[in-house]
């Protein structure tokens, strides 16, 4: 059977069943109008090519079925690379990053994200640009902090369980997870699926102190780097 052939006994199918529906409610209750079908709500026809085979009542029927998120892709590339950027920012988007301790690379710190059963938990002093002298555990692609990990490791490994995302170990895949985990609690998930970047680094500053305007007396990056480094991962900006 040719396509036009199915098309058409698909048609007279669809109408037949509509002309039931309406004899029956007819039949039930004379007093209740069949409501009518405009046609010009109908998307139209498609160029010649489909005109005449089936064309017109495959986008009449699929004008019925629900439609996906129109920028879930992109939204999905926008949080790739928001992590992008942070870890451009925390200077540890290179090859052996996610094992990075701070002071990395200068310092020869690092760990091996494979083996290490979570957070390496190692402790560095170092002086801000105010002088003050402060003790860090930074470790990772994100320099998370052995407190922010431990405060949050019960909530997070619940969060990845619903979003399915992985939360073994300390793993790239994790670190990446307890990011978006992050930028989620903090109010600023929306913001990055969306592209809405100014409102984003405007929230994730408060937790990564590498980006524009966190104001942790520590090194900054500029905000034309930030977005250069977003831009070039693929992100879109609303």
């Amino acid at each position: 059977m040719n396509r036009v052939a199915v098309a058409l006994a698909a048609f007279v199918a669809l109408a037949a069943g509509l002309f039931m529906r309406r004899a029956e409610a007819s039949a039930a209750s004379s007093s209740t109008p069949w409501p009518s079908i405009d046609m010009t709500l109908l998307p139209p026809e498609r160029a010649a090519g489909d005109a005449g085979q089936g064309g017109f009542l495959s986008q009449a029927l699929g004008a019925m079925m629900p439609l996906p998120e129109p920028n879930a892709v992109q939204a999905e590339r926008n949080i790739a690379a928001f992590l992008v950027m942070i870890r451009a920012a925390e200077g540890t988007a290179k090859d052996g990053g996610y094992g990075a301790l701070f002071g990395w690379p200068m310092a020869g710190r690092q760990f091996d994200p494979l083996t290490v059963d979570g957070h390496p938990r190692q402790f560095f002093d170092y002086t801000d640009k105010a002088g003050k002298k402060i003790r860090t555990s930074a470790a990772g692609a994100y320099q998370i902090t052995w407190t922010t990990w431990a405060g949050y490791l019960v909530a997070f490994k619940a969060w990845a369980a619903v979003n399915g995302r992985v939360s073994s170990g300390f793993l790239p895949a994790t670190q990446d997870s307890f990011a978006v985990f992050l930028l989620s609690i903090d109010g600023a998930l929306d913001h990055v699926r969306a592209g809405r970047l100014p409102e984003a680094l405007a929230i994730a500053r408060r937790r990564w102190a590498s980006l524009p305007g966190a104001g942790y007396n520590q090194p900054e990056r500029s905000e034309s780097f930030v977005i250069a480094a977003y831009k070039n991962a693929g992100g879109a900006v609303a």
